[in-house]
């Protein structure tokens, strides 16, 4: 039989499809079955349809014209998480995220879901990604909470009536108040000599249901000697949009960031990095530049941009900034006019360090959704007008007082912790040994190994809302893990992660506090930065005042 030299894909793919679906990425599987064991999904169900091999074959049937999206096909790709762990296991380099949400953008536009699940999207896409929107929706939470109405309408059964709604408020936190998100400052001061200047994402839901962790964000990166900016024209990434097919929504907020950042630097010069503390945010705004690749206006802004993103974790783990956060945990004198150079050889004392065992399984690159950011290499000049503001934002924003049970400095308690992959750091992003090193570098814990690690929790975005019953499955799987490690604190570097772990805690009995790496560096480092508050720490200016 005589074959053609080549295959023409697109040929094989009606238009309308083709501007969604990649036939030619499609065709990168092999089938060869290695994503399975690592997809939580397939995990749970052993379905094929469940895994990304199967769902890779049906969006291949869809491009090619062999079946059209009927309620079966479309809700064995909606159970998908979205986590992207096929990538990491996969030897062929298959971009699933970028298949899955070009399967959900094409579904979007030619698949008429039932209105519930409409009507319910939509809700979401017009709340979550707008603080004030969100921060309205949620009063009424807090006033039953307040006033205990809430508990009485769960113990009488009332919340289970309102199906998806009731789902939703068990999944909140405690609601910090609204003056943290209102008040957050746009600047930040270095403590001590400034060795960075980096812009901030603070997010949009971050802000109005964790708070708490973007001012741990901002004193962190402040006492490791950056100067931190936050603008308030930036929007949400995007990312919830791109997930579930939005890719022109996600667009609009994408150059909104651009805009508000170039802004920025404009107006105050170059920044060092633009850190962000959500892992999924994080992806979506290091993937800018694969938005707009096809747009010449946009193409080179989102690749400046991107190139400048940067995890918390991934930013602090660099040689410079770690050996500053460990002298303020060790109580190790700073000089008051140390260089950059000179704060980098500061050793510790010799205090008690934990033993780390939590080394990660050995995985295959992850060439789709790795970052390729390159570590800060260049010392950075100390400048003089680091310290104009006249904003104590340390001092002004100090931490709740219940993250200090947490580190026993010096003492002979060792607090047990372990550390929860979050797929979007450690798949969308390759991020996996940063954090871990940070959490070792603190004194008195120990990091114990957290069985399946790097599998999906279960919150995924909004998918435990749209998917209560498999988030449900897996967050079970998840805290029977995590209650066999002993535990006192779950570490995680994933809003969404820490909200559906704060509810496996409750739900399944589970005593472990839930924490972002940020605030158990914060509290690690707190002892210091009070002693700085009376001018223990120079500003490396001699005019600059004490803090």
């Amino acid at each position: 039989m005589a074959h053609s030299a080549s295959i023409s894909f697109r040929s094989q793919t009606p238009a309308p499809v083709h501007a969604h679906l990649d036939h030619e990425r499609l065709m990168d599987c092999i089938h060869c079955g290695l994503c399975l064991s690592q997809c939580p999904t397939y995990a749970e169900e052993g379905l094929e349809a469940d895994s990304p091999r199967g769902r890779i074959y049906i969006m291949r049937a869809i491009a090619e014209g062999r079946s059209e999206p009927t309620p079966n096909l479309v809700e064995h790709l909606d159970s998908c998480l979205g986590c992207r762990a096929c990538e990491t296991a996969c030897p062929s380099g298959v971009q699933y995220g970028h298949l899955i949400e070009g399967a959900r953008s094409y579904l979007r536009e030619n698949y008429k879901r039932p209105w519930r699940v409409r009507a319910l999207g939509k809700v979401i896409e017009n709340t979550f990604p707008h603080p004030n929107r969100l921060e309205a929706a949620l009063l009424p939470v807090r006033v039953l909470r307040r006033t205990g109405v809430l508990s009485l309408l769960h113990r009488v059964g009332f919340m289970r009536l309102l199906g998806a709604l009731g789902d939703m408020e068990r999944i909140l936190p405690p609601l910090p108040p609204m003056r943290k998100r209102l008040q957050f400052p746009t600047m930040w001061r270095a403590r001590g000599v400034e060795q960075a200047r980096v812009g901030m994402i603070t997010g949009c839901v971050m802000p109005v249901m964790q708070s708490p962790v973007n001012e741990a964000t901002a004193r962190v990166l402040t006492k490791a000697g950056c100067r931190v900016q936050a603008p308030k024209k930036q929007v949400c990434c995007g990312a919830l949009h791109a997930h579930t097919g939005g890719m022109d929504e996600a667009r609009k907020f994408a150059r909104k960031n651009i805009e508000a950042f170039e802004q920025l630097q404009k107006e105050s010069g170059p920044l060092d990095a633009i850190i962000i503390n959500a892992a999924g945010c994080g992806a979506a705004l290091k993937e800018y530049a694969g938005w707009f690749k096809d747009d010449a206006q946009w193409a080179e802004r989102a690749r400046a941009f991107s190139e400048k993103v940067k995890d918390v974790s991934e930013f602090l783990a660099q040689p410079r900034f770690k050996t500053r956060l460990e002298s303020l945990m060790d109580n190790a004198p700073l000089p008051h006019d140390a260089s950059s150079s000179d704060a980098a050889k500061l050793q510790t004392n010799g205090s008690s360090k934990p033993k780390v065992r939590d080394v990660p399984r050995e995985t295959m690159p992850n060439v789709a959704g790795a970052s390729t950011l390159q570590a800060l290499g260049q010392n950075i000049e100390a400048r003089a007008e680091n310290q104009d503001e006249a904003l104590d934002t340390l001092q002004a924003f100090a931490p709740d007082d219940d993250d200090s049970a947490l580190i026993t400095h010096h003492s002979s308690l060792i607090t047990r912790m372990t550390y929860h992959d979050a797929c979007h750091l450690a798949h969308g992003q390759g991020i996996r040994t940063q954090p871990r090193e940070l959490m070792g570098a603190v004194p008195d814990m120990e990091i114990v190994p957290l069985a399946e690690s790097e599998m999906c929790c279960g919150s995924a975005g909004i998918y435990n809302i749209t998917q209560p019953g498999m988030a449900m499955q897996l967050l079970e799987r998840k805290m029977e893990h995590i209650a066999a490690t002993g535990a006192r604190v779950v570490v995680t570097g994933n809003p969404g992660c820490m909200m559906q772990l704060m509810l496996g805690a409750q739900k399944f009995d589970v005593p472990v506090a839930v924490k972002h790496p940020v605030e158990i560096l914060d509290a690690a480092t707190r002892g210091k930065s009070k002693k700085a508050k009376h001018g223990a720490i120079g500003t490396g200016h001699s005019s600059a005042p004490k803090l």
